[in-house]
């Protein structure tokens, strides 16, 4: 069986960006070399520079896959939830099952965090010292993460269930929150297992948004 070109150049830029991503971490953006990427990956020179000029455009390339990855998730789980809520109200989902939305949603952030950890890490330290382009890219993610925040609590305060608050200054102190709590979590500076950090980060901001009474668990 023949294997397509495009099969095998999808390999090796996968082999090249799962090698940035053990090196990156590793030795610091200032610290890698193209040649500590291409022993790790196991690959050519010419074939690394096939696909990537130098390794500022693989960095950039592995945030922006890190990013699609992270705002995908925050995404489709604020569409499942504005999904849920979109039914009549004697048949809304119960407090409880809001929450656990919520917290599910945060430990999929959280996890996916731990797992890249050293790129996490990086991302929240490093690429603001980059280049201007890649601040750019940093707060594009920032702008993104808070676009999907606003729009859950726009859509709570029509249907009522979230108290009255300025959308934007909220979205704020959430993703201003979730990204110094996850540059904690992966410098080890917070040592709560990721169920414990995700309800306690949930119930901090249910409990600020929600009108009193909204969503009282039923029999």
């Amino acid at each position: 069986m023949r294997i397509s070109k495009a099969v095998i150049m999808s390999s090796k830029v996968d082999d090249i960006t799962r090698a940035g991503l053990r090196v990156f971490p590793r030795c610091g953006y200032s610290g890698t070399t193209v040649d500590q990427i291409l022993r790790e990956a196991k690959v050519a020179r010419s074939t690394f520079y096939v696909y990537f000029p130098n390794k500022r455009e693989l960095f950039k390339h592995i945030v922006e896959e890190i990013n699609t990855v992270v705002l995908g998730k925050v995404t489709a789980a604020v569409d499942d939830i504005m999904e849920s809520f979109s039914v009549p109200q004697e048949e809304w989902p119960s407090r409880d099952a809001l929450r656990q939305a919520f917290v599910d949603l945060m430990k999929s952030v959280f996890g996916y965090i731990s797992v890249n950890d050293g790129m996490t890490l990086m991302f929240t330290v490093e690429i603001p010292r980059v280049d201007d382009e890649l601040t750019r890219v940093f707060f594009d993610f920032q702008r993104g993460m808070k676009e999907q925040f606003v729009r859950i609590i726009s859509f709570g305060r029509e249907i009522g269930v979230v108290r009255t608050v300025d959308e934007r200054l909220s979205a704020e102190f959430i993703v201003g929150g979730l990204f110094h709590l996850a540059a904690s979590v992966v410098a080890g500076e917070i040592l709560y297992d990721l169920d414990d950090i995700s309800r306690q980060f949930v119930d901090l901001h249910l409990s600020g948004l929600l009108r009193e009474g909204a969503l009282a668990d039923r029999e």
